[in-house]
């Protein structure tokens, strides 16, 4: 009756009413948060347009009771006013017109109903729920969900609605796209993961991810991946033209509200963003968005994973002003940039190779359905993402976000590179280099070179250097010097300045110049490192400004005060560790101190009163006994007046007579690099100074000695400054970087739980990290001499901190050192010989190749053997009985290579036919490594000699085997070895070999002479002296030489003849012009060795008339006035040779038959360089006239060559 009787005003209900009914019936499916309307569904609250129609179809049900009514009125022909008839169609549209009542009811609920929005908590998939923990949970509205993924958790429990999919083909598919979009890019990967779970967690990270590449990189690929992980309605892409206009943004920046992953598309164009706009949405302020509902309501965007995809050549420029620098540093907090396209692909399956980053190209449309598919959405977040989020937790991820150097250092640099091109700077990406970069480190250079060495540099002193182009200023669009050179410093790699604002600079305060030439001396970026390498050396500046050296001076004044102190008192209180028996030569101490040249005068005075009051004489030697301490730092300390408190000069004198000196050389950096890599601290990308400086440390200080023009010590004491927290004083880049590294390497070090002991020690100081770090290494280096004492069969006699003396007497002792060093250096750190006894002289091979750093290998099967011939003889030959041969000889006795061949002839079999002989051989075929074992014997005087052995194994290089070696092999390379021999004057060598029984040639260097007294035998000694009384004192050996080589040059005789022609004078026969032509020509090839050969730098040539020969025949012209009574000088006219001034070695001989003249000159200068191919000099008295035909000739058209003449030099 009511609907019968009312008007159509008063049916319909108010606005609030129908709100409240509605309320009334789904209030708990509905929020309203920040003017927009959220909706409960299955698990999660959706953001909607507005509010649905289900819950008006229950007050449709209501009305349809008071629309029955009216019906049931009109059958019974009841008039009751008006009937529904005619209004029931008015009132059916307005019922249905559901739009306008919608949009009416929503606008009053997001006024009404507004409530703070609660942080969101898990993410609801279509078949489960995880919560906050990655755990699973019951779905419920109270779980303040409000991330909502498309796609099931468990896509196994789905997979009857894809049949076509095979799960397995889909994982590897997917990890083959993320491995070529990622190639060598791991770094990048992971700070990916880390924005998706601050994304998942909604959590605000205040910085954005700029993923830069070119076309088919694989940035539009990674959205579609992206945004089926989230799911279409936590994703949304936005153009970057929203950034360019306000009102743009206000259009359409509303559409990436509330979403979990927002990407922005590429540039088209070079564009300026709107920098207060572009901030506010990376930073999660509030931003004014206009919306439909007719007010202005503002908006955060924190919670958005938000990336921009850019192009190399389209990246905006979001904030520019003057100071560029400030922006650039503004920008770096809020970017992170991952550079992609490392990898490749191709289409050809033949040249696909992943692991060198040959991909297969896949065709767009069907990698795009692919990766928008719910089982790769599943298995990405299941597979990849799941873990990763499990495995660390958000704070963790966010720490990596805003430490990027903590995830990897390109990742960073290249976020500082991203930051710089986006406050308006052109500079090329990291590790691209081009003309431009050269060109801009080279006027980098030009005005460092030029502005004065001032820390400040401002722009009026900029506009003084001449070489840098441009105008001083300009008002028509021209560029002015300022520009030119802060568009350098944006392309340089080179940090000679540092902007500070738009008209001052800091400068690095060095001599570039003068630096880069040195490090180009010393082995370059190889010794050195790169510009990439040193970083930024002003921030590093501003890191050090605040070291004070503390722990430097402290333990310099300590070992000052140690040195200068005799008592001991000192040391009264610390307990001694260790007590050597100090050996020092007193005698020659005392010379030493005569001279009044030591620098520590009072202490050297001390040192000899208590050898004089305490010490044992025994000859000119005097022993001690000498304690040592360790103080609280660890290092060994001797008590009392000692040779550890001794100057280096000092010492050497008093020790190195009999002593050999150990080192470790950089010992305590080389300490901090085994301690970090002992704690599995080491990174060699994160420690790149601290290797090249420990690997070439030499060479280190040898450039720092030219740079500043100081010694080596000094440059030295600088080095070490910085391992103790000292500045250096040179603003070397690659310095400033060792001293960074170094301060990072101890703060790890003591952050270990193993340096807990450390951790309250020198709290008074600045920097205590060094004093403590000094303390650690220094324990270590004390260590390393306890391995080093413990190892070492010989007595140590000083200790020096991080080396020492050892007392070698002998060979033997001198073997045993270097184990025990190759031992430590194997262990701990390299120790290596510094110097060796100077009162041990080698005289055998082998102990010169032990001094010239031949390895010592492991120990020989064989045991040593008195007798040194048969130890040797062993090692050759094991296969022969030992046994019966050492029968033949007493252990002791002495034995020849004849004794050797007569005993194996007595110990081979009745029925042999064969046996081992040591045969003589020229050391010239063993250094040419003719025979792999060899014999040799070495005369050491008073009737006494040594054997030793060598072997020439095909892998390379020359083992030495001597009894004297306590059994070890040496091994050294064979041109180390080639060179000691060809250095060596009295070794004979042999090589073992089989022969007949029957065969009896000569196996000795020993030959028979007659003479009228009877055969004599006798020793070939060569001789090159050309005296009268040598060649008549030394005949027959100029005889036993020319019919040696007659033999080699033309014999085919048998070896009897041979032996007989040997045993024999043979005068009837002399020889003939050919043979000594032929003999002139193998002598000038083969008299000097090759070591000789090598040595020869200069050439002096000249004629000598004065010693000629007689001529039988028609007698030659001669030179000069002939003779006043007209006789023809019956002789030729002399002789020319050449000769080596330095050894005074004859290169050429030639006889003169005519006058000097430049067919004999070029004959003997042709000789002596095919004799002496590296001589560089030759002195002649007539070569300007013989200039013209010695270019005539090709072998002496040397460059090397440098022609002198006495008359004019050339």
């Amino acid at each position: 009756k009511y609907l019968s009787d009312a008007t159509m005003a008063n049916y319909v209900m108010s606005s609030k009413h129908k709100l409240g009914l509605i309320m009334l019936m789904e209030s708990t499916q509905w929020r309203a948060h920040h003017k927009q309307v959220f909706h409960y569904e299955n698990g999660a609250w959706i953001m909607v347009s507005g509010l649905k129609v289900e819950a008006w179809d229950n007050l449709l049900a209501l009305e349809g009771l008071f629309i029955q009514l009216a019906i049931n009125l009109e059958e019974k022909s009841e008039v009751i006013g008006c009937s529904w008839t005619d209004a029931g169609s008015h009132i059916m549209q307005i019922v249905l017109d559901s739009n306008g009542i919608m949009a009416t009811l929503t606008k009053l609920f997001l006024i009404e109903w507004d409530t703070p929005m609660p942080r969101g908590l898990g993410v609801c998939f279509e078949d489960v729920y995880l919560d906050a923990s990655w755990n699973m949970a019951e779905k419920s509205p109270a779980n303040n969900c409000y991330l909502k993924l498309d796609y099931p958790y468990y896509y196994e429990n789905s997979m009857e609605c894809y049949p076509d999919v095979n799960v397995q083909t889909f994982k590897e598919k997917l990890r083959v796209f993320l491995m070529s979009t990622y190639y060598q890019n791991a770094h990048g990967f992971q700070i990916k993961l880390c924005f998706l779970h601050a994304a998942f967690c909604r959590a605000c990270t205040s910085k954005i991810l700029f993923l830069l590449g070119s076309g088919g990189d694989g940035k539009g690929m990674e959205a579609v991946l992206d945004r089926a992980l989230f799911g279409e309605s936590g994703s949304s892409t936005l153009d970057c033209g929203v950034f360019l206009d306000r009102s743009e943004f206000r259009k359409s920046g509303e559409l990436a509200w509330n979403k979990s992953n927002v990407r922005i598309q590429e540039m088209d164009h070079h564009a300026r963003f709107i920098a207060d706009l572009w901030k506010r949405f990376v930073v999660d302020e509030e931003i004014d968005c206009r919306v439909n509902y007719g007010f202005t309501s503002k908006r955060k965007f924190g919670v958005s994973m938000k990336i921009q995809e850019l192009n190399y050549e389209n990246i905006p420029v979001i904030e520019e002003c003057g100071d560029r620098r400030k922006c650039c540093e503004q920008l770096k907090r809020r970017v992170v940039c991952v550079r992609l396209g490392k990898g490749s692909f191709t289409s050809d399956y033949a040249r696909v190779d992943p692991l060198n980053g040959i991909f297969k190209l896949i065709p767009q449309d069907e990698l795009s359905a692919f990766l928008s598919h719910p089982v790769t959405a599943a298995i990405y977040f299941r597979d990849w993402c799941l873990p990763f989020f499990q495995e660390n937790s958000l704070q963790d991820s966010l720490t990596l976000i805003n430490n990027l150097g903590s995830v990897s250092d390109l990742l960073e640099a290249d976020t500082v590179w991203l930051a710089t091109c986006l406050s308006g700077n052109k500079m090329l990406p990291p590790g691209v280099t081009d003309q431009k970069l050269k060109e801009s480190n080279d006027l980098v250079a030009i005005v460092h070179a030029a502005t004065p060495l001032r820390r400040i540099i401002k722009e009026y002193l900029i506009l003084k250097v001449e070489a840098l182009p441009g105008c001083a200023a300009s008002s028509k669009g021209k560029r002015t010097k300022l520009v030119n050179f802060v568009d350098a410093l944006d392309h340089t790699d080179v940090n000679l300045f540092k902007q500070i604002d738009a008209t001052c600079f800091a400068k690095l305060l060095i001599d570039w110049t003068t630096l880069q030439e040195c490090i180009q001396t010393e082995g370059g970026a190889e010794v050195f490192g790169t510009y990439a390498d040193w970083s930024c050396p002003f921030d590093l500046l501003h890191t050090q400004e605040k070291w004070d050296a503390k722990a430097f001076t402290s333990d310099r004044a300590c070992m000052e005060a140690h040195k200068a102190s005799g008592s001991g008192v000192i040391a009264s209180v610390s307990s001694t560790v260790t007590t050597l028996e100090e050996t020092a030569d007193i005698q020659a101490l005392k010379s030493y101190m005569q001279l009044n040249v030591d620098r520590r005068p009072e202490m050297l005075r001390q040192y000899l009163e208590r050898h004089e009051c305490h010490g044992h004489q025994s000859g000119k030697e005097s022993i001690i006994s000498v304690e040592y301490y360790q103080k609280h730092y660890g290092r060994y300390m001797a008590r009392g007046p000692s040779g550890q408190k001794l100057t280096k000069e000092a010492r050497k004198v008093a020790f190195g007579g009999g002593c050999a000196e150990v080192d470790a050389a950089c010992c305590h950096p080389r300490l901090l690099v085994r301690r970090l890599k002992r704690l599995d601290l080491w990174d060699s990308s994160k420690y790149v100074m601290l290797e090249l400086f420990t690997d070439n440390f030499v060479a280190w200080r040898r450039c720092l000695a030219k740079y500043m023009d100081k010694s080596l010590d000094d440059a030295k004491t600088e080095l070490i400054r910085i391992f103790y927290g000292g500045q250096p004083s040179v603003q070397a880049p690659f310095l400033l970087k060792l001293c960074d590294e170094v301060q990072k390497a101890a703060e790890a070090i003591l952050n270990h739980p193993s340096a807990s002991a450390w951790a309250k020690l020198y709290s008074d100081r600045r920097n205590p990290e060094f004093s403590r770090l000094s303390a650690l290494l220094s324990f270590d280096e004390a260590e390393m001499l306890t391995a080093f004492m413990s190892e070492c069969s010989a007595s140590p006699n000083v200790l020096i901190f991080d080396g020492g003396y050892v007392k070698t007497s002998s060979y033997p002792d001198e073997v045993d050192m270097v184990i025990a060093c190759n031992k430590v250096s194997e262990e701990l750190i390299p120790l290596h010989i510094k110097s060796w006894a100077d009162n041990v002289h080698p005289s055998v091979l082998p102990h010169v190749a032990l001094r010239r750093g031949a390895v010592v290998d492991h120990r020989a099967g064989v045991p040593v053997t008195q007798n040194c011939l048969l130890y040797a003889f062993s090692c050759v030959a094991p296969d022969v009985d030992m046994d019966k041969l050492c029968a033949q000889h007493l252990q002791n006795e002495s034995m020849s290579a004849a004794d050797l061949n007569t005993s194996l002839l007595q110990i081979i079999e009745e029925d042999a036919t064969t046996c081992l002989r040591l045969i003589h051989t020229p050391d010239t075929e063993m250094v040419e490594r003719s025979q792999p074992a060899w014999l040799c014997h070495q005369t050491l005087g008073d009737n006494q000699g040594h054997w030793w052995a060598a072997l020439f194994p095909e892998t390379g290089g020359v083992a030495l085997l001597d009894g004297w070696s306590e059994s070890r092999h040496m091994w050294l390379p064979f041109e180390d070895f080639r060179t000691i021999m060809d250095e060596t004057e009295n070794a004979v060598c042999f090589h073992l070999k089989e022969q007949p029984v029957m065969d009896v040639t000569p196996t000795t260097p020993a030959y028979m002479l007659y003479t009228l007294a009877g055969v004599e035998v006798v020793d070939h000694v060569p001789m090159r002296c050309t005296q009268k009384s040598c060649r008549i004192y030394h005949h027959y050996n100029y005889r036993w030489q020319v019919v040696h080589a007659a033999e080699q040059l033309w014999s085919t005789d048998t070896t009897k003849v041979q032996t007989r022609k040997l045993y024999d004078l043979d005068i009837d026969n002399p020889l003939d012009d050919d043979f000594v032509d032929k003999y002139s020509q193998w002598w000038h090839s083969h008299h000097l060795s090759n070591f000789e050969r090598r040595s020869i730098k200069e050439i002096v040539m000249d004629g000598h008339e004065k010693i000629s020969t007689k001529c039988s025949t028609t007698p030659p012209s001669h030179a000069g006035r002939p003779r006043k009574d007209a006789h023809a000088k019956q002789r030729y006219n002399g002789w020319f040779m050449s000769m080596d001034p330095k050894s005074g070695l004859i290169l050429a001989v030639r006889e003169m038959m005519n006058p000097e003249d430049q067919k004999v000159m070029l004959e003997v200068l042709q000789q002596s360089l095919a004799v002496a191919p590296t001589a560089d000099c030759i002195v002649y008295d007539r070569i300007c006239r013989c200039m013209k035909t010695i270019k005539k000739h090709q072998e002496t058209k040397q460059d090397t060559h440098l022609a002198l003449s006495d008359a004019s030099p050339s």
